[in-house]
Protein backbone atom coordinates (compact mmCIF):
# COMPACT_ATOMS: atom_id res chain seq x y z
CA UNK A 1 0.00 0.00 0.00
CA UNK A 2 1.25 3.46 -0.64
CA UNK A 3 2.11 5.71 1.70
CA UNK A 4 0.09 8.96 0.93
CA UNK A 5 1.33 10.83 3.50
CA UNK A 6 5.00 10.53 2.43
CA UNK A 7 3.95 11.30 -0.82
CA UNK A 8 2.33 14.07 -0.14
CA UNK A 9 5.59 15.14 1.66
CA UNK A 10 7.73 14.57 -1.30
CA UNK A 11 5.32 17.02 -3.42
CA UNK A 12 5.66 19.37 -0.76
CA UNK A 13 9.52 19.05 -0.67
CA UNK A 14 10.11 19.82 -4.04
CA UNK A 15 7.82 22.80 -4.51
CA UNK A 16 10.07 24.34 -1.12
CA UNK A 17 7.67 23.84 1.91
CA UNK A 18 9.65 22.36 4.30
CA UNK A 19 7.68 23.22 7.43
CA UNK A 20 4.49 21.38 5.53
CA UNK A 21 6.85 18.56 4.28
CA UNK A 22 8.02 17.89 7.69
CA UNK A 23 4.17 17.76 9.12
CA UNK A 24 3.38 15.18 5.70
CA UNK A 25 6.37 13.11 6.85
CA UNK A 26 5.15 13.01 10.87
CA UNK A 27 2.08 11.55 9.74
CA UNK A 28 4.01 9.00 7.44
CA UNK A 29 5.36 7.61 10.08
CA UNK A 30 2.22 7.37 12.66
CA UNK A 31 0.59 5.33 9.87
CA UNK A 32 3.65 3.21 9.00
CA UNK A 33 6.10 3.43 11.87
CA UNK A 34 8.43 1.24 9.58
CA UNK A 35 8.82 3.78 6.36
CA UNK A 36 12.22 4.52 6.74
CA UNK A 37 12.09 6.76 3.47
CA UNK A 38 9.72 8.77 5.79
CA UNK A 39 11.88 9.30 8.48
CA UNK A 40 14.88 10.34 6.37
CA UNK A 41 13.30 12.92 4.94
CA UNK A 42 11.95 14.34 8.20
CA UNK A 43 15.14 14.26 9.59
CA UNK A 44 16.91 15.64 5.85
CA UNK A 45 13.89 18.71 6.61
CA UNK A 46 14.92 19.57 9.99
CA UNK A 47 18.75 19.66 9.74
CA UNK A 48 18.51 21.81 6.56
CA UNK A 49 16.13 23.82 8.88
CA UNK A 50 19.22 23.70 11.59
CA UNK A 51 17.22 21.86 13.81
CA UNK A 52 19.82 19.07 14.69
CA UNK A 53 18.80 17.79 17.62
CA UNK A 54 15.54 16.89 16.19
CA UNK A 55 17.15 15.41 13.21
CA UNK A 56 19.52 13.29 15.21
CA UNK A 57 16.82 12.42 17.56
CA UNK A 58 14.06 11.08 14.16
CA UNK A 59 17.96 9.24 12.42
CA UNK A 60 18.51 7.62 15.87
CA UNK A 61 14.66 6.20 15.87
CA UNK A 62 14.70 5.62 12.07
CA UNK A 63 18.26 2.85 12.66
CA UNK A 64 16.46 1.13 15.38
CA UNK A 65 13.99 0.57 13.26
CA UNK A 66 16.69 -0.45 10.23
CA UNK A 67 20.19 -0.71 11.30
CA UNK A 68 21.69 -0.96 8.21
CA UNK A 69 19.87 2.17 6.50
CA UNK A 70 22.72 3.18 4.71
CA UNK A 71 20.61 6.78 4.30
CA UNK A 72 20.04 7.42 7.86
CA UNK A 73 23.83 7.03 8.85
CA UNK A 74 24.69 9.59 6.01
CA UNK A 75 22.41 11.93 6.61
CA UNK A 76 23.21 11.28 10.51
CA UNK A 77 27.06 12.14 9.76
CA UNK A 78 26.16 15.50 7.46
CA UNK A 79 23.84 16.50 10.55
CA UNK A 80 27.18 15.96 12.99
CA UNK A 81 29.33 17.66 10.28
CA UNK A 82 26.55 21.13 10.01
CA UNK A 83 26.32 21.34 14.43
CA UNK A 84 30.42 20.62 13.84
CA UNK A 85 30.63 17.31 15.88
CA UNK A 86 32.96 16.06 13.31
CA UNK A 87 34.44 13.08 15.27
CA UNK A 88 30.77 11.45 15.44
CA UNK A 89 30.48 12.63 12.04
CA UNK A 90 33.37 10.34 11.27
CA UNK A 91 32.24 7.37 12.80
CA UNK A 92 28.01 7.75 10.76
CA UNK A 93 30.65 7.76 7.42
CA UNK A 94 32.66 4.66 8.64
CA UNK A 95 29.19 3.17 9.27
CA UNK A 96 27.78 3.74 6.12
CA UNK A 97 31.27 2.36 4.27
CA UNK A 98 30.50 -0.73 6.11
CA UNK A 99 27.18 -0.88 4.45
CA UNK A 100 28.57 0.64 1.17
CA UNK A 101 32.15 0.06 0.51
CA UNK A 102 31.72 1.32 -3.11
CA UNK A 103 29.31 4.48 -2.33
CA UNK A 104 31.42 7.59 -3.37
CA UNK A 105 29.32 10.04 -1.04
CA UNK A 106 30.39 8.75 2.19
CA UNK A 107 33.62 8.35 0.91
CA UNK A 108 33.83 11.81 -0.07
CA UNK A 109 31.79 12.89 3.43
CA UNK A 110 34.45 11.11 4.86
CA UNK A 111 37.47 13.09 3.88
CA UNK A 112 35.62 16.65 4.05
CA UNK A 113 34.79 15.38 7.91
CA UNK A 114 38.72 14.56 8.48
CA UNK A 115 39.82 17.53 6.45
CA UNK A 116 37.65 19.40 9.31
CA UNK A 117 40.08 17.68 11.47
CA UNK A 118 43.06 18.61 10.22
CA UNK A 119 43.27 14.79 9.24
CA UNK A 120 45.20 15.54 5.75
CA UNK A 121 46.22 11.72 5.25
CA UNK A 122 43.01 10.21 6.04
CA UNK A 123 41.44 12.68 3.79
CA UNK A 124 43.25 12.44 1.00
CA UNK A 125 42.81 8.41 1.15
CA UNK A 126 39.48 8.49 1.09
CA UNK A 127 38.92 10.71 -1.72
CA UNK A 128 41.88 8.92 -3.92
CA UNK A 129 39.51 5.88 -2.90
CA UNK A 130 36.92 7.75 -4.32
CA UNK A 131 38.77 8.46 -7.86
CA UNK A 132 39.40 4.76 -7.90
CA UNK A 133 34.97 3.68 -7.37
CA UNK A 134 34.19 6.49 -9.87
CA UNK A 135 37.14 8.24 -11.66
CA UNK A 136 35.49 10.54 -13.63
CA UNK A 137 33.56 12.60 -11.06
CA UNK A 138 35.98 15.41 -10.88
CA UNK A 139 34.30 16.60 -7.67
CA UNK A 140 36.64 14.45 -6.22
CA UNK A 141 39.19 15.24 -7.98
CA UNK A 142 38.42 19.29 -6.95
CA UNK A 143 37.74 18.05 -3.24
CA UNK A 144 41.11 16.31 -3.31
CA UNK A 145 43.25 19.58 -4.90
CA UNK A 146 41.75 21.77 -1.97
CA UNK A 147 43.20 18.97 0.70
CA UNK A 148 46.52 19.53 -0.87
CA UNK A 149 46.37 23.02 -0.71
CA UNK A 150 45.79 23.03 2.64
CA UNK A 151 48.68 21.37 3.09
CA UNK A 152 50.60 23.48 1.24
CA UNK A 153 51.32 21.35 -1.95
CA UNK A 154 50.02 23.04 -4.16
CA UNK A 155 52.21 21.46 -7.42
CA UNK A 156 50.46 18.51 -6.32
CA UNK A 157 47.15 19.76 -6.29
CA UNK A 158 47.71 21.37 -9.83
CA UNK A 159 48.39 18.01 -10.59
CA UNK A 160 45.19 16.50 -9.80
CA UNK A 161 43.19 19.63 -11.25
CA UNK A 162 44.75 19.04 -14.15
CA UNK A 163 43.61 15.38 -14.23
CA UNK A 164 40.21 16.86 -13.45
CA UNK A 165 40.44 19.00 -16.31
CA UNK A 166 41.00 16.53 -19.22
CA UNK A 167 38.22 14.66 -17.61
CA UNK A 168 35.97 17.72 -17.67
CA UNK A 169 37.80 21.03 -19.54
CA UNK A 170 34.86 22.77 -19.22
CA UNK A 171 34.30 22.73 -15.77
CA UNK A 172 33.83 26.02 -13.54
CA UNK A 173 34.84 24.72 -9.93
CA UNK A 174 38.09 23.20 -11.70
CA UNK A 175 39.03 26.73 -13.46
CA UNK A 176 38.36 28.40 -10.60
CA UNK A 177 40.33 26.61 -8.14
CA UNK A 178 43.08 26.68 -10.65
CA UNK A 179 43.28 30.35 -10.23
CA UNK A 180 43.14 30.66 -6.51
CA UNK A 181 45.81 28.32 -6.10
CA UNK A 182 47.81 30.41 -9.17
CA UNK A 183 46.76 33.10 -6.63
CA UNK A 184 48.10 31.95 -3.45
CA UNK A 185 51.37 30.58 -5.26
CA UNK A 186 52.29 34.62 -5.93
CA UNK A 187 51.48 33.90 -9.92
CA UNK A 188 49.02 37.24 -10.66
CA UNK A 189 48.95 37.05 -14.28
CA UNK A 190 48.41 33.24 -14.75
CA UNK A 191 45.14 33.80 -11.52
CA UNK A 192 43.69 36.73 -13.47
CA UNK A 193 43.67 35.11 -16.60
CA UNK A 194 42.05 32.02 -15.25
CA UNK A 195 39.59 34.27 -13.60
CA UNK A 196 38.56 36.55 -16.73
CA UNK A 197 38.29 33.48 -18.63
CA UNK A 198 35.82 32.24 -16.02
CA UNK A 199 34.13 35.66 -16.08
CA UNK A 200 33.82 35.43 -20.49
CA UNK A 201 32.98 31.86 -20.43
CA UNK A 202 30.61 31.71 -17.36
CA UNK A 203 28.65 35.42 -17.30
CA UNK A 204 26.11 34.12 -15.03
CA UNK A 205 28.38 32.66 -12.36
CA UNK A 206 29.96 34.39 -9.33
CA UNK A 207 33.04 32.70 -9.92
CA UNK A 208 35.20 34.66 -11.97
CA UNK A 209 34.17 37.98 -10.12
CA UNK A 210 34.98 36.90 -6.56
CA UNK A 211 38.49 35.58 -8.00
CA UNK A 212 39.42 38.85 -9.39
CA UNK A 213 38.14 40.59 -6.05
CA UNK A 214 40.25 37.91 -4.07
CA UNK A 215 43.44 38.75 -6.79
CA UNK A 216 43.17 42.84 -6.36
CA UNK A 217 42.38 42.62 -2.52
CA UNK A 218 45.46 40.88 -2.36
CA UNK A 219 47.19 43.77 -4.68
CA UNK A 220 46.36 46.00 -2.32
CA UNK A 221 43.64 47.59 -4.44
CA UNK A 222 40.65 47.31 -1.98
CA UNK A 223 38.67 49.32 -3.92
CA UNK A 224 38.75 47.21 -6.69
CA UNK A 225 38.06 44.11 -4.77
CA UNK A 226 35.36 45.93 -3.20
CA UNK A 227 33.72 46.09 -6.84
CA UNK A 228 34.41 42.82 -7.95
CA UNK A 229 32.92 41.25 -4.67
CA UNK A 230 30.14 43.16 -4.35
CA UNK A 231 29.23 41.98 -8.28
CA UNK A 232 29.86 38.35 -7.33
CA UNK A 233 27.17 39.03 -4.74
CA UNK A 234 24.51 39.77 -6.85
CA UNK A 235 24.62 37.12 -8.94
CA UNK A 236 24.70 34.81 -5.44
CA UNK A 237 23.16 36.87 -2.73
CA UNK A 238 22.71 34.09 -0.40
CA UNK A 239 26.62 33.74 -0.45
CA UNK A 240 28.04 33.88 3.19
CA UNK A 241 31.50 33.78 1.76
CA UNK A 242 30.64 36.57 -0.35
CA UNK A 243 29.49 38.69 2.18
CA UNK A 244 32.22 37.58 5.00
CA UNK A 245 34.51 38.93 2.25
CA UNK A 246 32.73 41.96 1.66
CA UNK A 247 32.26 42.65 5.71
CA UNK A 248 36.43 42.49 6.40
CA UNK A 249 37.02 44.85 3.42
CA UNK A 250 34.87 47.63 4.77
CA UNK A 251 36.16 46.63 8.23
CA UNK A 252 39.65 47.43 7.43
CA UNK A 253 38.45 50.63 5.54
CA UNK A 254 37.33 51.28 9.26
CA UNK A 255 33.43 51.33 7.46
CA UNK A 256 32.27 49.70 10.54
CA UNK A 257 28.81 49.93 9.98
CA UNK A 258 28.83 48.46 6.74
CA UNK A 259 31.01 45.80 7.81
CA UNK A 260 28.44 44.47 10.58
CA UNK A 261 25.54 44.78 8.29
CA UNK A 262 27.68 42.40 5.91
CA UNK A 263 29.20 40.05 8.23
CA UNK A 264 25.73 39.89 10.01
CA UNK A 265 24.01 38.90 6.40
CA UNK A 266 26.89 36.49 6.85
CA UNK A 267 25.99 34.67 10.29
CA UNK A 268 22.67 33.87 9.08
CA UNK A 269 23.90 32.26 6.01
CA UNK A 270 26.94 30.42 7.85
CA UNK A 271 25.69 30.14 11.47
CA UNK A 272 28.54 27.65 12.07
CA UNK A 273 31.79 29.67 10.64
CA UNK A 274 34.18 30.25 13.08
CA UNK A 275 35.34 32.98 10.69
CA UNK A 276 32.36 34.89 10.66
CA UNK A 277 32.28 34.71 14.63
CA UNK A 278 35.78 36.02 14.45
CA UNK A 279 35.42 38.80 11.73
CA UNK A 280 32.25 40.33 14.05
CA UNK A 281 34.59 40.38 17.17
CA UNK A 282 37.50 41.86 15.69
CA UNK A 283 34.54 44.63 14.27
CA UNK A 284 33.03 44.61 17.83
CA UNK A 285 36.79 45.18 19.59
CA UNK A 286 37.43 47.93 16.90
CA UNK A 287 34.34 49.87 18.42
CA UNK A 288 35.70 49.36 22.46
CA UNK A 289 32.42 46.68 22.49
CA UNK A 290 35.03 44.17 24.53
CA UNK A 291 32.89 41.92 26.19
CA UNK A 292 30.72 41.20 22.66
CA UNK A 293 33.88 40.88 21.07
CA UNK A 294 35.00 38.72 23.89
CA UNK A 295 31.72 36.26 23.32
CA UNK A 296 32.68 36.45 19.57
CA UNK A 297 35.85 34.44 20.23
CA UNK A 298 34.75 32.59 22.49
CA UNK A 299 32.05 31.20 20.34
CA UNK A 300 34.68 30.92 17.71
CA UNK A 301 36.77 28.59 19.70
CA UNK A 302 33.30 26.78 20.61
CA UNK A 303 32.77 26.14 17.00
CA UNK A 304 36.51 25.23 16.04
CA UNK A 305 38.77 24.82 19.27
CA UNK A 306 41.33 24.03 16.36
CA UNK A 307 41.10 27.22 14.93
CA UNK A 308 44.77 29.07 15.75
CA UNK A 309 43.55 32.62 15.21
CA UNK A 310 40.77 32.49 16.94
CA UNK A 311 43.42 31.72 19.82
CA UNK A 312 45.47 34.45 18.39
CA UNK A 313 42.57 36.90 18.67
CA UNK A 314 41.70 36.40 21.82
CA UNK A 315 45.02 36.28 23.41
CA UNK A 316 45.58 39.75 21.61
CA UNK A 317 42.44 40.85 23.24
CA UNK A 318 43.69 39.82 26.28
CA UNK A 319 46.50 41.40 25.89
CA UNK A 320 45.55 44.94 25.08
CA UNK A 321 43.24 44.92 28.36
CA UNK A 322 46.23 43.90 30.10
CA UNK A 323 45.01 40.36 31.08
CA UNK A 324 48.82 38.99 30.41
CA UNK A 325 48.49 35.51 31.66
CA UNK A 326 45.94 35.27 29.68
CA UNK A 327 47.15 36.01 26.98
CA UNK A 328 49.90 34.18 27.64
CA UNK A 329 48.09 30.92 27.26
CA UNK A 330 45.63 31.91 24.40
CA UNK A 331 49.07 32.59 22.17
CA UNK A 332 50.74 29.30 23.51
CA UNK A 333 47.44 27.37 22.24
CA UNK A 334 47.72 29.02 18.96
CA UNK A 335 51.02 28.04 18.56
CA UNK A 336 50.36 24.46 19.21
CA UNK A 337 47.81 24.20 16.52
CA UNK A 338 49.55 26.53 13.90
CA UNK A 339 52.86 28.18 14.44
CA UNK A 340 52.83 31.50 12.87
CA UNK A 341 54.76 34.73 13.49
CA UNK A 342 52.06 37.01 14.65
CA UNK A 343 51.43 34.23 17.33
CA UNK A 344 55.08 34.54 18.35
CA UNK A 345 55.40 38.23 18.28
CA UNK A 346 52.88 38.52 20.87
CA UNK A 347 53.78 35.69 22.82
CA UNK A 348 57.12 37.20 23.48
CA UNK A 349 56.23 41.09 24.01
CA UNK A 350 53.65 39.35 26.72
CA UNK A 351 56.31 37.83 28.26
CA UNK A 352 58.07 41.15 28.25
CA UNK A 353 55.05 42.64 30.09
CA UNK A 354 55.29 39.60 32.90
CA UNK A 355 58.86 40.31 33.07
CA UNK A 356 59.91 37.07 32.04
CA UNK A 357 63.14 38.46 29.13
CA UNK A 358 64.56 34.60 29.18
CA UNK A 359 60.69 33.12 27.79
CA UNK A 360 60.57 36.14 25.50
CA UNK A 361 63.93 35.43 24.10
CA UNK A 362 63.28 32.09 22.99
CA UNK A 363 59.82 33.28 21.94
CA UNK A 364 61.39 36.21 19.51
CA UNK A 365 64.02 33.84 18.21
CA UNK A 366 61.15 31.56 17.48
CA UNK A 367 59.37 33.98 15.29
CA UNK A 368 62.59 34.81 13.64
CA UNK A 369 63.14 31.39 12.74
CA UNK A 370 59.90 32.20 10.60
CA UNK A 371 60.87 35.75 9.23
CA UNK A 372 64.32 36.30 9.82
CA UNK A 373 64.03 39.68 8.24
CA UNK A 374 60.71 40.75 10.82
CA UNK A 375 61.86 44.38 12.49
CA UNK A 376 59.52 43.83 15.40
CA UNK A 377 61.10 40.67 16.43
CA UNK A 378 64.06 41.74 15.91
CA UNK A 379 64.57 45.09 17.49
CA UNK A 380 62.11 43.36 20.75
CA UNK A 381 64.50 40.51 20.74
CA UNK A 382 67.54 42.81 21.87
CA UNK A 383 65.04 44.31 24.55
CA UNK A 384 64.79 40.78 26.23
CA UNK A 385 68.41 40.22 25.59
CA UNK A 386 69.32 43.42 27.63
CA UNK A 387 66.38 42.43 30.09
CA UNK A 388 68.77 39.39 30.83
CA UNK A 389 72.19 41.32 30.71
CA UNK A 390 73.12 39.95 27.36
CA UNK A 391 74.58 43.21 26.19
CA UNK A 392 76.99 42.20 23.53
CA UNK A 393 74.02 40.28 21.90
CA UNK A 394 71.76 42.54 22.24
CA UNK A 395 73.87 45.17 20.21
CA UNK A 396 75.01 42.58 17.21
CA UNK A 397 71.09 42.17 16.90
CA UNK A 398 70.58 45.93 16.88
CA UNK A 399 73.54 46.47 14.51
CA UNK A 400 72.16 44.13 12.72
CA UNK A 401 68.91 45.73 12.38
CA UNK A 402 69.82 48.79 11.39
CA UNK A 403 71.99 47.95 8.73
CA UNK A 404 68.92 47.00 6.59
CA UNK A 405 68.56 49.52 3.28
CA UNK A 406 65.17 50.53 4.20
CA UNK A 407 63.87 50.50 7.83
CA UNK A 408 60.75 51.38 9.43
CA UNK A 409 59.46 52.11 12.99
CA UNK A 410 61.36 49.68 14.45
CA UNK A 411 65.17 50.23 12.68
CA UNK A 412 64.89 53.99 13.79
CA UNK A 413 63.74 53.09 17.43
CA UNK A 414 66.83 50.40 17.17
CA UNK A 415 68.97 53.48 16.42
CA UNK A 416 68.10 54.85 19.47
CA UNK A 417 68.20 51.87 21.87
CA UNK A 418 71.82 51.57 20.27
CA UNK A 419 73.05 55.07 20.48
CA UNK A 420 71.83 54.73 24.70
CA UNK A 421 73.80 51.14 24.75
CA UNK A 422 77.08 52.89 23.25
Amino acid sequence: MLNSNYLEGLQLLKDGELERAAESFTRAIKSYPRDVYAYNKLAFIHKELGRFDQAIRILQACLRVQPNDLYAHYILGNTHLDEGDHESAIQEFEKALEIAPEDVYAWNALALACRRMRRFDRAIAALNRAIEIEPADVYNHHALALVLVEQGRHSQALDILSIGLKIAPENALLQNSLGEIRLALGEFDQARNCFEALRTRFPDSKLGHAGLGNLLYLQGDTRGALEHLERARALDAGDGILALAIGEIHRELGCLDQAQSHLEVALDALPRSSAVRQALGEVYEQRGLILLALAEYDEALRLDESDAHAYYLRGRLFLEQEVVDRAGENFLQSIAIEASVEAFEALGFARLLEGDSERAVESFKDCLELDSTNEYARFHLARALLGVDRKVEAISVLEALVSQEQGGTHVALANELLASLR
